[in-house]
């Protein structure tokens, strides 16, 4: 809970992708950090976007 709270507070730069599955829906989005950013991935199990998403997926992306 602690670490969806910590990245909700971040200012999304865009959706990157959306996944839907028998299971629910994954929503790639990209925040940017400092220099770096990363993308998170939520996911919405069966789909319903009414409930609090699992963060499933965190890939830093680095800028060299």
């Amino acid at each position: 809970m602690t670490l969806c709270l910590f990245l909700f507070s971040f200012s999304w730069i865009r959706e990157v992708s959306t996944q839907i599955t028998p299971h629910g829906t994954t929503i790639m989005k990209q925040v940017k950090v400092g220099e770096h950013a990363l993308n998170v991935g939520f996911f919405y199990k069966g789909s319903n976007m009414d409930v609090v998403p699992a963060v499933t997926t965190v890939i830093p992306k680095l800028k060299r």
